[in-house]
């Protein structure tokens, strides 16, 4: 029980303090599959929501940790799934620029894509997982003390034992958003 309180009280201090700093940033983005990958082929970006936490005082090095989800829906072709889920836990470095408002950044994560297919008219429920390494390069751009615009292109590199082909291996992406830093 006073490991729980102790624990409570540190994350809440923890809040406290980024706060007052503008350590959290909370974003929305448009993912848009690009490149030659089965995704690209037959999925459109829906929506993504993402999440960052900033360690230490903004200076010139930044170094975040968060992630992003994104929602992949089918876009009526004769793709094999309904949805397609994207979790991407990432390790974020990044320079401020602040004549110019920038934040070139480049992270590292790994991703899971969560193939969902769900047809009520065939009775078919299912899921299937792939995940693997996921990097990225970005620029967030400040507007003002509390907004920004971020895009970033983001490469994964799956573990497929089924098929061996960079079709269904490698997915690119290209997210483009808005966000708010608290």
């Amino acid at each position: 029980m006073r490991k729980l309180v102790v624990l409570s009280l540190l994350l809440s201090s923890l809040f406290v303090q980024a706060q007052k700093l503008n350590r959290i940033e909370i974003g929305v983005f448009h993912p848009l599959a690009v490149g030659d990958n089965f995704l690209e082929q037959s999925y459109n970006g829906f929506i993504g929501v993402d999440a960052k936490f900033t360690y230490a005082k903004p200076s010139v090095f930044r170094f975040k940790v968060g992630a992003d989800a994104s929602w992949i829906k089918e876009d009526g072709s004769i793709a094999a799934a309904n949805d397609v889920y994207r979790v991407n836990p990432k390790l974020e470095f990044g320079v401020n620029v602040p004549v110019v408002n920038l934040q070139p950044y480049i992270n590292i994560g790994y991703v899971f894509y969560i193939i969902a297919d769900n047809d009520p008219l065939l009775a078919i429920f299912e899921d299937d997982a792939l995940s693997g390494l996921n990097i990225g390069l970005g620029v967030n751009y400040s507007i003002g003390k509390w907004f920004y615009i971020d895009a970033n292109y983001q490469l994964s590199k799956l573990n497929q034992d089924t098929i061996n082909s960079n079709f269904f291996e490698t997915i690119e992406f290209i997210n483009v958003g808005v966000g708010i830093r608290i």
